[in-house]
């Protein structure tokens, strides 16, 4: 089982949950606890958990990264800097820029984490060679977002070059974790109802499942 301290790696003391909000049929983008006030989310909650308490017309909240949500995420992660970072964008699903600079050296764990990223939910063959590593500060993911629109495909790595944190989310899966300090995992739970606090040793919850 791939626990969270496998997809952020294991230099960071703390660890939190993100969960990607619903897009519902307008556009707009909605906490889980609005669309299902019966259910008390936790840190250990997964989609499948609660899927049976919405409507089959609700599309799942696999790797969707709103504008808005990239905003509150990239302010949280910042703390008052644009740190440089390394983005993962898995091939096909994300916009990818037209032209890059060659890639410098890569961290050591850098390939070894977003492996992981990509197989916790069971893609056939999916290997680091089907995303594509870009190297851009933070604020880069928002104008990413903004360009893509409501329903802009997840970053599968967040990886910052300074080591203050690494985010991931697992490919189709319905949240981001996020590694780094004390403070910046209090700042960012503080940022959002539906962030909590996890430990990175905890299996990633509903992994291994890929709904339609």
């Amino acid at each position: 089982m791939t626990s969270v301290r496998d997809i952020v790696g294991s230099r960071h003391e703390s660890a939190a949950r993100l969960l990607l909000p619903i897009i519902d049929d307008s556009g707009r983008a909605m906490p889980w606890s609005t669309l299902i006030s019966s259910a008390r989310l936790t840190a250990k909650t997964s989609w499948a958990d609660i899927r049976h308490l919405v409507g089959e017309d609700i599309d799942p909240p696999y790797a969707c990264l709103n504008p808005e949500t990239t905003e509150l995420l990239t302010h949280a992660l910042a703390q008052e800097q644009d740190p440089l970072c390394w983005f993962a964008l898995w091939r096909g699903y994300a916009e990818e820029p037209q032209e890059q600079p060659p890639i410098p050296a890569l961290p050591p764990d850098l390939l070894g984490l977003l492996r992981t990223a990509i197989e916790p939910l069971t893609v056939p063959d999916a290997r680091p060679t089907h995303a594509t590593l870009i190297q851009k500060p933070l604020s880069w993911l928002n104008r990413h977002a903004r360009q893509q629109g409501l329903r802009s495909s997840s970053p599968l790595l967040i990886y910052a070059t300074n080591g203050t944190f690494t985010a991931a989310c697992p490919i189709y899966h319905d949240s981001f974790y996020i590694g780094g300090s004390r403070g910046l995992i209090e700042q960012l739970i503080a940022s959002s109802a539906e962030a909590f606090e996890i430990d990175p040793d905890s299996p990633i919850p509903g992994s291994g499942e890929i709904l339609d």
